[in-house]
C-alpha cells in the first residue's frame, strides 16, 4: 500500500482547488495521474466531496486568519481592491503548503507580491499608492522574516537575548565606536507613522481581522486616501523573544520610527563607520549643525533600543 501516496493525495485534494474541481466532476478521472493501487483509489471513492470542500475550507480560514494577524496591513490593503478577497484565499495553494510550517508564511507573501505586481496598473491609480502599498508589503515580509530567523536560533538554543548598555547621548565612548546592526534588525521605509496606518486601515486585531475583511473588505477610497500621503518614515524593527519555548516561541518586534531623512544614514551603519566619522561626512557635504544633531539623536536612540551595537573589534 502507497500510504505516502495517498498522503500526498489528500494534501492536494485539500490545498489544490483545481484537483478539488476535478474530483466533484469525475472521481476516478481526476485520480487518474497518481501512482495509486485499485483499492487505494476504491478507498477515495468513497470520500463525500461536500465533506472535503468543509475540510478544506475550514483549514484555509485556520490559516488565513494567522497569516492576517501576521501581515494586518497588506491583507486589509488588497482586500479593498477588485477581488482582493479571493486573491488572498486563492494564495493558499499546495506550493504554500508543501513548505515547512515556519516557511509558508514567507512563500504565501511572495506569491501575494507576485500577483498583485502583475495587476498592478489595474489595481493602483497613481505610482503614489502603487509604491506606498509595495513598501507596506516589504516591511511585513522583513518583520516575518526576522521573526522567522529568530524562531530558528530560539528552537535550536542559539538565541541570545541583548541587553542594551546605557551611554548618556553625549557620551564619547559610543560616538567613537564603530556600529553594527544587531541581529534581527530590519529597515524600511512606509509613508506614514505604522501604528496610525494600522489604525486606519485595520479595523480588528489579530485572528479577528480576516473574519472581518471576509464581511467588510475594506473601502477602497480608505486605500487611496492613506496611501496618497506622502509622510514618510523609516521604521525600524528588530525581532525579539517574548516568550521562550522549545516548542513554540512568541516573537514580537520592538518598533522605531525615524524621520525619512535618516534612511540614507542607515546604509552606512556596517560595523566599519563611527558616528563620529558620519557626522564629519554631513559637515564636510555642508549639513548644518541642527541635522547633524538630529541624525546623532537618531542613531542614540537605534543603540539604546538595542537596534545597534558596538563593534570593539
Amino acid at each position: 500500500m502507497s500510504f505516502c501516496e495517498q498522503q500526498r493525495v489528500l494534501f492536494k485534494l485539500l490545498f489544490d482547488q483545481e484537483l478539488q474541481q476535478a474530483f466533484i466532476a469525475d472521481k476516478k478521472k481526476a485520480l487518474a495521474g497518481f501512482d495509486l493501487t485499485a483499492q487505494e483509489q476504491q478507498d477515495f471513492m468513497t470520500v463525500r466531496t461536500d465533506a472535503l470542500l468543509m475540510d478544506a475550507s475550514m483549514r484555509r480560514q485556520l490559516i488565513l486568519s494567522q497569516f492576517a494577524k501576521l501581515m494586518p496591513l497588506s491583507f486589509s490593503l488588497i482586500s479593498s481592491i477588485e477581488n482582493g478577497i479571493a486573491l488572498l484565499n486563492e494564495a493558499i495553494n499546495v506550493q504554500v503548503m508543501s513548505e515547512a510550517a515556519e516557511k509558508r508564511v514567507l512563500t504565501y507573501a511572495a506569491q501575494i507580491k507576485q500577483a498583485i505586481a502583475h495587476h498592478s496598473i489595474a489595481v493602483f491609480a497613481t505610482e503614489q499608492e502603487r509604491q506606498a502599498f509595495e513598501n507596506i508589503l516589504a516591511l511585513e515580509v522583513a518583520m516575518l522574516t526576522s521573526a522567522a530567523e529568530l524562531r530558528q536560533k530560539q528552537l535550536a538554543g542559539l538565541y541570545v537575548e541583548i541587553t542594551p548598555e546605557f551611554y548618556e547621548e553625549e557620551d564619547a565612548l559610543w560616538q567613537n565606536t564603530r556600529l553594527d546592526l544587531a541581529p534581527f534588525v530590519a529597515a524600511n521605509v512606509i509613508n506614514q507613522p505604522y501604528m496610525h496606518l494600522k489604525q486606519k486601515l485595520c479595523p480588528k486585531q489579530g485572528s479577528a481581522l480576516w473574519r472581518h475583511l471576509q464581511v467588510n473588505p475594506l473601502p477602497g477610497f480608505l486605500r487611496e486616501d492613506e496611501l496618497a500621503v506622502d509622510n514618510g518614515r523609516l521604521l525600524v524593527s528588530r525581532a525579539t523573544v517574548t516568550h521562550a519555548s522549545d516548542i513554540d516561541p512568541v516573537i514580537d518586534h520592538i518598533t522605531v520610527e525615524l524621520g525619512l531623512g535618516f534612511a540614507p544614514m542607515f546604509s552606512y551603519i556596517d560595523g566599519t563607520m563611527t558616528v563620529t566619522q558620519m557626522l564629519q561626512q554631513l559637515l564636510h557635504a555642508g549639513a548644518p549643525d541642527a541635522l547633524c544633531d538630529s541624525v546623532k539623536s537618531g542613531f542614540y536612540q537605534l543603540l539604546q533600543c538595542g537596534m545597534l551595537v558596538l563593534n570593539n573589534e
